[in-house]
């Protein structure tokens, strides 16, 4: 039966989110305090070997906390696929297409979500959450490495592989706009804070939709790294630039360029999409199961995706109230 069917890909689904939630969490905490136990010797030991010790142990930090987060989505994904594997697993679509409209694809998909990242800013601005929003200064090499590395690569590959790769894919039998909200939903829980929500949902559309298009899951990789790269290059311009008039004007500039081009290439994308008489996903799934009306919704509440919900939001207004109270 497919509703059946359904309601155990859908748990599935909940146990790997729930468990990616978990190892984020668990693990991030042991590292938190276990980290400043052993910063004594690890700057001996950069000392020893004539090595900067701030520099060596900032770059121990920093790849300890990116296998934290590498392990926390790759597990869950692997669980997943193990769960999986007797009940019609849908296949994660690795094949590399390069299409001739695919640089356009990504120049869309960019000034989408950054048209909505400015919406994100505005519905939130009642709330100041600049303090849980700054980052360490990126005033050296070896911090821009380390921050194309854990802002950019990483957590594109990472969150690509369980979002679209895993829940995406096993959800399309059922119907795409069903599993694009859904993927998207899941998506932008898994940021864990509300002054994101909006911009990370309309993200994981985008992202969904080009996955669904383009049949390759390194289309929406990339654009998910390019994004968060071009977050990496803002900051390092506005601190090379001081906040001045001038770095303002400067970085509105470029974002407004790369929104008005996005739009417009997405608009005539959309437009010769919309006029061809026939079209088919690249990203079909090997099988489609079609669901009684309200199904969709009511197989998606499973126990573990509820427990999923709640533990995100519970972590999310912590910290709304760690922003209010000042903690």
């Amino acid at each position: 039966m497919p509703a059946e069917q359904y309601r155990r890909t859908c748990t599935r689904i909940g146990i790997a989110v729930l468990l990616n939630t978990f190892l984020l969490q668990v693990l991030t905490t042991i590292v938190y305090m276990t980290t400043p136990i052993a910063e004594s010797g690890i700057r001996d030991y950069a000392r020893a070997n004539n090595i900067d010790p701030d520099q060596f142990f900032y770059a121990f930090k920093e790849t300890l906390a990116l296998a934290v987060y590498l392990v926390s989505f790759l597990i869950p994904v692997f669980i997943f696929m193990i769960m999986s594997r007797k009940d019609g697993r849908e296949p994660m679509r690795l094949e590399v297409r390069l299409e001739p409209e695919t640089p356009l694809v990504i120049i869309a998909a960019i000034g989408t979500i950054l048209i909505a990242s400015y919406f994100n800013s505005m519905m939130v601005s009642f709330i100041d959450f600049s303090a849980i929003l700054e980052s360490d200064p990126i005033d050296t090499p070896v911090k821009i490495l380390l921050s194309f590395i854990s802002i950019a690569i990483v957590p594109a590959v990472a969150e690509e592989f369980l979002f679209r790769g895993c829940v995406l894919s096993n959800l399309l039998p059922y119907g795409k706009t069903n599993a694009l909200i859904v993927s998207a939903l899941l998506f932008s829980l898994m940021h864990g804070n509300f002054a994101q929500f909006f911009y990370t949902f309309v993200a994981g559309l985008v992202l969904g939709a080009v996955y669904i298009e383009t049949g390759s899951i390194w289309t929406s990789t990339f654009i998910h790294l390019f994004n968060n790269f071009y977050s990496i290059i803002r900051q390092i311009l506005y601190e090379r630039l001081g906040e001045s008039e001038y770095a303002n004007i400067l970085l509105f500039s470029i974002d407004v360029i790369l929104t008005v081009a996005g739009l417009a290439i997405g608009a005539w994308l959309l437009y010769k999409r919309v006029k061809k008489d026939e079209h088919t996903d690249v990203t079909m799934p090997t099988k489609r199961l079609v669901l009684e009306k309200g199904e969709a919704v009511r197989g998606f509440f499973r126990p573990v995706v509820i427990a999923h919900i709640v533990l995100s939001l519970i972590l999310a207004m912590t910290i709304i109230l760690a922003v209010l109270t000042g903690i």
